[in-house]
Parts: C-alpha cells; sequence; structure tokens
C-alpha cells in the first residue's frame, strides 16, 4: 500500500519514478481492499502493457490451482495505484466501492475474513517465489504473438462508430438516433484461435460480446456523454459467467434475492441501486443468457445538492432512454445465429 492513493496516486508515482532510477524492468502487483466478508470474490485488474496482461492472465491460472476463483476484469473500472507503473495487476475483493462499506463507521476488522487472507498471501507468496517466470514477461510478449493454440482473454474498450458496429457484426441498430455518441466494446468472451497463426482468430459475433456500451450525447454542448448504458451478458451453461455474474451484480448494490423495490416506466421494471442512486438498472434473460443492462444519467452527478430519492426517481422517468434500453436488449437476446 501506498501513501496518498486517494490524492492522485501520489505515493505510488514517487515510488515508482524512483524504481525507473534503479531498474530497468518490474513489476506491480497492488493488493487493494483485500479480505472483505461481504465480497467473496477475488477481482483481477491489468494495465494495458503486454506484459502486464500475460502476468494476470499466469497468476489466474495459478490461483485456480489452488482453488481460489478470481475473476478478470479489463482496466478502467478499478481506479489503484497500480496505475502509476507501466507493468501492474491489481487485486481486490471490491467490485463497487460505492456499495461497499470502506470509508464508512462499517468498515471495522470484524468484516475482514483473516482466513481468507492467509490463504490468498500463501498463494500469491508461492506464485511470485516458486512459479512466476519473470523473463518470459520482461520480454514484453504480446499475447497475439503466441503460437501455441491458446484460450484468450480480450480486452475490450473498443470504439465503434454506429455504422462500423454494423458492419462488424452484420445488425442493424435501427433504435439508434443522433444522440448516439459511441458504442464501446468494454470486453469479449474469451476466443479460442483456429490455428496456429496469430492473425487468424475466430471470427467475433454479437455472442462474443460480453460487455457493451452505449454513450448517449443529447446537448452537444455538453462535455462527455449525458447518458451511459453498461450492457452485460452471462452465458448460463457456464458456471464461471454465473460466478461473474454474482459477484458483479452484488458489486453493483443487487443481493440475489433481495432486489430493490422497483419502479415502473413505460410498463417495464427498473431497480435502482442501493446505496448507488446514481444508477438504475433492468434484467433481462433469454434460453441462454442472462443480460444486465445499468444506466447513469450522469446530469445526477452533477446537481448542486444531492436529490432525494424521489427527485431521482423523478429524473429516470423523464430521462431514461427507455427505447435504447429495448434495442439493445432486442440485439443482445434475440439476434438471428
Amino acid at each position: 500500500a501506498f501513501n496518498s492513493e486517494e490524492n492522485k496516486m501520489i505515493g505510488s508515482k514517487c515510488f515508482a519514478e524512483l524504481m525507473q532510477e534503479k531498474y530497468q524492468k518490474f513489476f506491480n502487483i497492488n493488493l487493494d481492499c483485500i479480505g472483505n466478508k461481504d465480497y467473496t470474490s477475488l477481482f483481477v485488474y491489468s494495465n494495458e502493457s503486454d506484459a502486464s496482461h500475460l502476468l494476470s492472465n499466469d497468476l489466474i491460472d495459478h490461483l485456480l490451482s489452488t482453488g481460489i476463483v478470481p475473476i478478470m476484469k479489463s482496466q478502467g473500472i478499478y481506479n489503484s495505484d497500480q496505475e502509476s507503473f507501466e507493468n501492474g495487476i491489481a487485486l481486490t475483493t471490491i467490485n463497487n466501492t460505492q456499495s461497499s462499506n470502506i470509508h464508512t463507521l462499517e468498515d471495522v476488522p470484524d468484516n475482514i475474513d483473516t482466513d481468507y487472507l492467509g490463504t490468498l498471501a500463501e498463494a500469491l507468496g508461492n506464485y511470485i517465489t516458486k512459479e512466476m517466470n519473470a523473463e518470459e514477461f520482461f520480454a514484453h510478449i504480446p499475447l497475439e504473438n503466441k503460437n501455441k493454440e491458446t484460450e484468450m482473454r480480450s480486452y475490450g474498450r473498443q470504439s465503434f462508430s454506429k455504422e462500423e458496429f454494423e458492419e462488424t457484426f452484420d445488425c442493424k441498430l435501427d433504435f439508434a438516433n443522433e444522440a448516439l455518441s459511441n458504442i464501446l466494446i468494454w470486453d469479449y468472451r474469451p476466443v479460442i484461435k483456429v490455428n496456429d497463426s496469430p492473425d487468424e482468430m475466430k471470427v467475433k459475433t454479437l455472442q462474443d460480446i460480453r460487455h457493451l456500451v452505449i454513450e448517449l450525447d443529447y446537448d452537444k454542448n455538453w462535455e462527455g456523454p449525458e447518458v451511459r448504458l453498461d450492457c452485460i451478458t452471462y452465458k448460463k451453461d457456464d458456471p464461471y459467467e454465473m460466478e461473474i455474474m454474482q459477484a458483479e451484480l452484488a458489486g453493483g448494490g443487487y443481493r440475489e434475492g433481495d432486489l430493490p423495490d422497483p419502479i415502473t416506466i413505460e410498463d417495464a421494471s427498473y431497480y435502482i441501486s442501493e446505496g448507488n442512486e446514481n444508477m438504475i438498472s433492468s434484467f433481462h434473460e433469454n434460453d441462454e443468457y442472462f443480460l444486465w443492462i445499468s444506466a447513469r444519467i450522469i446530469d445526477l452527478f452533477k446537481m448542486e445538492e444531492e436529490p432525494t430519492h424521489e427527485e431521482v426517481v423523478e429524473r429516470y422517468q423523464e430521462r431514461l432512454p427507455v427505447d435504447y434500453i429495448e434495442g439493445v436488449t432486442e440485439l443482445l437476446l434475440r439476434h438471428e445465429d
């Protein structure tokens, strides 16, 4: 841990600069908010470098061999000290700090799972001292240059215009209008190389998209998107994805079997996140997939005074882009194979 993590990560940035004076290549494995009893899933986040991707994948494989089931997340969702290093990853049991008890009066030692901390410390120590192939990682070998057939975890934040998305995935976004400012694929499902050639990958389809982001800008004078939709699918027959779903929903403030009271907008049910009223969600499914769509209306963050619950509900009823939510649901759950 470093001082001033929440003050623009001053401590870790200073340490990284000192390390660069002494070493040409080094890694940071950042442990942050580990062992909260209420959050039992371990999340692994990777920086953007090829070496970081390799390290996170290899560490995940090692942890799986010890019985610890980590969940891979692409960078950008959990910001912490690993970002001060070119080659860094983060491990945490907190997926959404806004719905956790950190920095509250409930953040007390009794909430720490010390047995879990011991198990993870032993597994991580054995990996670093006995299993980690540092030379391979230091070589910065890109994932796509591996020659053997292998499962690969894909990293998202791939941006598309409406036309590019329609052409790439052979579909029509008939629900889209002039407010659409950006389409992001934040995360794909793992894909398999079809042969030994690093350039020939399985062609991605709509079914391969795990996390799709839609950004809407109704007022072109606004800085950044006004509305953001996060659309995440989970494959029902994949136990790993079901584990991810439970952890991510809990991190978003939605506990299994204990959803908040719904609000009705255009005859559909939506759920405002407990502990984070800046997010409202709807849930959908077909025979193969669950779909979680969460919406954030950015001006709720920028109100001078904290709105009441009634004001939040009214704002969602006025501003929620139901046409986009219905369109994405149709796209991801009712597409033709």
